[in-house]
């Protein structure tokens, strides 16, 4: 019943991010935690866009349709 985290080939080195990210979603699902909110940062270019998409997509193939809300954060006014 939980999210698989089976490695996709479009990404390389994030298997475990993606396992630790389907493991707390399936914890939310089954009602253990309360919880379900969580944000990823970390420097440009790093596949944090990737990463979430990936998850994204396994998360609207899964039986429990998720509300995804996206955002595009930028800063135009880093190093002032």
């Amino acid at each position: 019943m939980g999210i698989s985290a089976n490695r996709d080939r479009s990404i390389v080195g994030r298997a475990q991010q993606i396992a630790e990210l389907c493991e707390h979603i399936d914890t939310v699902l089954a009602g253990k935690d309360e919880l379900n909110t969580f944000f990823v940062s970390g420097e440009a270019g790093i596949g944090k866009t990737t990463l979430l998409a990936a998850l994204q997509e396994k998360l609207l193939s899964s039986p429990h349709l998720p509300t995804i809300i996206t955002t595009d954060c930028s800063t135009p006014l880093a190093g002032q």
